[in-house]
């Protein structure tokens, strides 16, 4: 008489699981095993895969230290999609930064990924697009800090030490002190 009870539990668990690992992926279509449904993502890989590539088109990665949705919205246009506080210009930094840190080491500081940044910035084709970016000019420190937060927000880099807001700045005049932030990559 238990075996149909416990089958159903299992059956509502399973529809659970596979619901908290779809929602989850729609809200952080960037994903770290540090996400709450990162392991269900993972145990439900397949499945998402098939569902997304036939309802969205989207095409779902999920790896061993994270899980990637690539959404396209239909219409490009649509000013509701996107991270809050982010224009054309800061999606490129944003994967610029993403282009650093595949390379990058366990940890890298804000400074390095900022100079590691301006050399990805320098390439021809985006300045043929109008795309200029040197770190010269404090509004351009704070949006490499923004990025950076937002990078921070997803799971991707965590703060080990650090002052983003020292290095927004530009340190004290006449200081020998570098203001800088710390990093672990994920």
């Amino acid at each position: 008489a238990g075996s149909p009870d416990i089958g159903g539990q299992q059956a509502r668990h399973l529809r659970e699981e596979w619901t908290a690992a779809l929602r989850a992926l729609l809200m952080t279509p960037l994903m770290t095993p540090a996400h709450a449904e990162f392991d269900a993502v993972r145990r439900r890989a397949d499945e998402l895969r098939v569902w997304f590539a036939r309802e969205a088109g989207w095409p779902l990665h999920v790896e061993r230290d994270m899980a990637r949705l690539v959404k396209r919205p239909a219409d490009l246009h649509d000013a509701s999609r996107g991270l809050p506080g982010f224009d054309r210009r800061r999606y490129v930094l944003l994967c610029l930064a993403c282009a650093v840190l595949e390379r990058a080491d366990a940890q890298i500081t804000l400074r390095v990924l900022g100079d590691r940044l301006l050399a990805l910035a320098a390439d021809p084709g985006l300045a043929d697009r109008g795309f200029a970016f040197t770190l010269q000019a404090q509004h351009e420190r704070r949006e490499l800090v923004a990025v950076c937060r937002t990078l921070l927000a997803l799971g991707v880099l965590q703060r080990v030490a650090g002052d983003e807001e020292g290095f927004v700045r530009g340190g004290d005049a006449g200081s020998e002190t570098l203001h800088d932030a710390l990093y672990d990559v994920q």
